[in-house]
């Protein structure tokens, strides 16, 4: 539908040139029926039927003369031959375009039902799109309510609309189709106020893109992807040494060694305190001599669990049990990822008559890696032990009475 200009000056100023898309037959109508009312011959195309007398035979030529420079040669053939009188000749064209025989309506139904947004389709001719489907059925006495047109428009967007979707579809009051397009508008608006993805892919929006903060997988730096990366080779990186020498998951030394530096900051002070420890049949070698070796089982106040050195001591593990998912925190805030397992360990203390005994260590943690076996007084407690660590007695005494004494060493 094009607009035209006569030069001659005979016939409209503005004439609308119908060129027989039937898409555009709607709009041509609606345009040359309002232009034909500004000519004051609107009632030779729309009668009243309250009207007895008819417009004349010259009015009616008028209508004629300006219908003739709206059509192309094929429509003007079409109106010429199938209709005599001049009032009914919009009424031939509105039959032949928007007819309601079956093949139409079928047609119809199938482009309104199958609808889809375009990739590059700005969102509100894809709704006038839906919309004049509508309204070719309804034209054709077709039922099409405001509610299966909204269905069929949100069942045509892309995934970025599946919220305004599931919000539109979860309201307890029906929503008129105007309602719809309101809020749809709202949406696209809140959209570009934040920053969002445009609905339309034909409009240019400017975006803030978010700074990624994790890792890069390929230089071990932080604040881009690997697939970002600069670095014109894969460099190696170890994120527990920061050094280039190895990578973070082979042979870093700093991670092996988390363990060792664990044991040796529960061992030692610079202030060279004095802490305690049990005598295990461990401890006394054959000759009876007292040996200060890695078996002793050191008394820590602060350690929530005990820890086990020697996989022998204990009776079972726990299978249920994830080392990989715990780490031991240290008391400078550090951690280390050195746990191998977690169960019951049988040590054998003893107690003040100087009587061997089995005592059951429970969920004590097996870390083969530290130097010093460790008994935790807070894992005791909660098992109904007291301890006593004042200058006159040091010892501990189970729930069944059974008292061991601690001797005092050197860290």
């Amino acid at each position: 539908m094009t607009i035209t200009t006569n030069s001659t000056g005979s016939g409209p100023r503005r004439g609308l040139l119908f060129d027989g898309n039937e898409s555009k037959y709607e709009l041509w109508e609606v345009k040359f029926l309002g232009y034909t009312r500004l000519q004051k011959l609107y009632k030779v195309f729309v009668r009243d039927a309250s009207e007895k007398d008819p417009p004349d035979a010259s009015t009616r030529a008028d209508a004629f003369a300006e219908l003739v420079q709206c059509l192309h040669d094929r429509n003007l053939s079409l109106v010429v031959r199938d209709a005599r009188d001049d009032g009914r000749k919009v009424l031939v064209l509105r039959q032949h375009y928007q007819g309601k025989g079956k093949p139409r309506i079928i047609s119809l139904y199938t482009e309104l039902t199958s609808l889809k947004k375009d990739e590059n389709e700005p969102i509100f001719d894809y709704v006038i799109r839906a919309e004049s489907f509508a309204t070719a059925l309804r034209n054709a006495e077709e039922a099409i309510g405001d509610a299966l047109l909204i269905v069929m428009v949100l069942k045509g967007l892309p995934r970025e609309y599946d919220t305004f979707a599931t919000v539109v579809v979860q309201r307890e009051k029906q929503m008129t189709f105007a309602d719809f397009k309101s809020a749809l508008r709202s949406h696209e608006e809140s959209a570009k106020t934040h920053g969002g993805k445009a609905a339309s892919a034909g409009e240019n929006i400017m975006l803030t893109k978010q700074k990624f903060d994790g890792n890069c997988f390929k230089c071990g730096r932080k604040g881009h992807k690997s697939a970002e990366c600069w670095s014109k080779r894969s460099e190696r990186w170890c994120s527990n040494s920061k050094s280039k020498t190895h990578e973070t998951a082979k042979n870093c030394r700093k991670k092996k060694d988390a363990a060792k530096t664990a044991a040796e900051k529960t061992t030692s002070s610079e202030n060279n305190e004095h802490t305690f420890a049990f005598t295990s049949k461990d401890t006394i070698n054959k000759s009876g001599v007292n040996n200060k070796s890695n078996s002793s089982l050191l008394v820590d106040t602060e350690a929530t669990s005990h820890i086990i050195n020697d996989k022998s001591k204990f009776v079972d593990f726990d299978k249920e049990y994830n080392p990989s998912a715990h780490v031991i925190e240290l008391a400078d805030g550090s951690k280390a990822n050195v746990l191998l397992g977690k169960g019951n360990a049988k040590v054998k203390l003893y107690d003040v008559n100087g009587n061997a005994r089995d005592v059951m260590l429970n969920s004590a943690l097996y870390v083969p890696s530290y130097d010093q076996n460790i008994f935790s007084v807070h894992a005791a407690i909660e098992r109904g032990a007291s301890i006593s660590l004042d200058k006159q007695v040091k010892q501990l005494k189970c729930p069944d009475d059974t008292t061991f004494g601690m001797h005092g060493t050197k860290r």
